[in-house]
């Protein structure tokens, strides 16, 4: 046997679904791997919002040919969440106990900006083929439980154990750690 080009999926083992998010163009699914973390976003089939109704449940759980997969992560997915206010941006931010990071699809073909700091993963897409990853912060001292965008998307929250770190995006830095929780933080929520 031997692989075909443009077959990179027929090797790969099945996958466990660690978090999912979805909005009106896409859905983003974390997926673990024996080897890998990956984050896979289904684009809907015609990446725009849907007139009254539903759309049809996607029941396949194999990639198909307009899925983008983003790879960045080694350690377990345990949040993912998409803020999609902007018409021709979507950011995507994912977390785990290695990373925190943020993806930014862009929909003009010469839109990508990057950048690094500390375990968020921001991500930028341009074209929906271009993407740009943005690690926000590094080794969180705990595996994170929540995560959240503010209403302008440019603050990401990070819930970990007891602690709540506030990440301003473009500059990739910490700008407050809430400390004083009792117990775990399981969930935020900010007011838009």
């Amino acid at each position: 046997m031997e692989l075909l080009e443009e077959s990179a999926w027929q090797w790969r083992p099945k996958a466990t679904l660690t978090a999912a998010d979805a909005c009106d163009r896409c859905t983003v699914f974390a997926l673990q791997y024996s080897d890998c973390a990956v984050l896979r976003v289904r684009w809907n089939s015609d990446l725009a919002p849907q007139d009254p109704g539903f759309a049809e449940p996607q029941v396949d759980s194999e990639p198909l040919e307009r899925d983008l997969e983003l790879h960045g992560h080694t350690e377990r997915v345990v949040c993912v969440q998409i803020y999609a206010k902007d018409p021709s941006i979507i950011t995507v931010c994912s977390a785990s106990q290695d990373w925190c990071v943020s993806y930014f699809i862009a929909w003009e073909e010469d839109t990508c900006t990057n950048g690094m700091v500390g375990s968020v993963i921001v991500w930028h897409v341009a074209g929906k083929t271009r993407v740009t990853q943005c690690i926000l912060v590094e080794n969180l001292p705990a595996e994170p439980g929540w995560l959240a965008f503010d209403a302008t998307g440019t603050l990401v929250v990070v819930a970990s154990e007891r602690d709540v770190n506030i990440l301003v995006i473009e500059r990739k830095e910490v700008l407050v750690t809430l400390e004083g929780h009792l117990a775990r933080v399981g969930q935020l929520l900010l007011f838009r």
